[in-house]
């Protein structure tokens, strides 16, 4: 990912980390604040993405991905106001729409189709963080998806870094780490701590979403 890119969407994943951080520590930010404070962090990455062609092309394909990403932690998190969040979904502000979990696989085809993996990689990025959508009950399909995006990526001109280890065989021992070297996520910024690559990592290769 290019670094302009990474500049125009890291504020919004970083939010939503800390978001969940937030939560995690019982601090419920009330619903309305939390909202104007996403449109405001979108609207302000789609200004700064329209700054330079290459990122104003990029965006908007992948301005649907961390939509439905958004859309998606704060239904299925702990926060107070998660079940309310249903009914103020971005998705409906931006699209008009609720199908973001079938709807973000389908413009993940558009953003394999661009030259520029950037959109693609803010896809995958999203998967990465937890997003389902379609496939929360269908691993297989996920693995799949996951692994033809990778290698999309990898045939750009930008070769994403595997952050991810290879799934363990059988009679491998010790704790799952990030391979070495920087990784996408580091890309944007250093949006997660150590620990939170590190489960994540783990978390991903236990259920199977990238293979070896």
């Amino acid at each position: 990912m290019t670094d302009a890119f990474a500049r125009v969407i890291g504020p919004i994943i970083q939010h939503v980390l800390e978001f969940q951080r937030r939560v995690a520590q019982g601090d419920h930010p009330g619903l309305e604040a939390e909202r104007a404070e996403l449109l405001a962090l979108l609207d302000s990455a789609g200004q700064r993405a329209d700054s330079a062609r290459e990122t104003a092309d990029a965006f908007p394909l992948a301005r649907h991905a961390l939509i439905y990403w958004v859309d998606e932690v704060l239904i299925n998190s702990g926060w107070s106001h998660a079940s309310d969040w249903r009914n103020h979904i971005l998705e409906w502000d931006f699209y008009r729409e609720r199908l973001g979990g079938e709807r973000f696989y389908e413009m993940s085809r558009e953003a394999e189709a661009k030259s520029n993996a950037d959109a693609l990689e803010t896809y995958f990025l999203c998967v990465a963080l937890g997003f389902r959508g379609q496939h929360g009950h269908a691993p297989r399909e996920l693995q799949a998806w996951a692994e033809r995006a990778y290698h999309r990526i990898a045939e750009s001109a930008r070769n994403p870094d595997h952050f991810l280890p290879e799934v363990p065989r059988a009679g491998d021992e010790g704790p799952l780490q990030p391979l070495p070297g920087p990784s996408i996520l580091l890309t944007v910024s250093v949006l997660a701590s150590a620990s939170l690559l590190v489960s994540l990592a783990g978390y991903l290769a236990a259920t199977g979403i990238m293979g070896s």
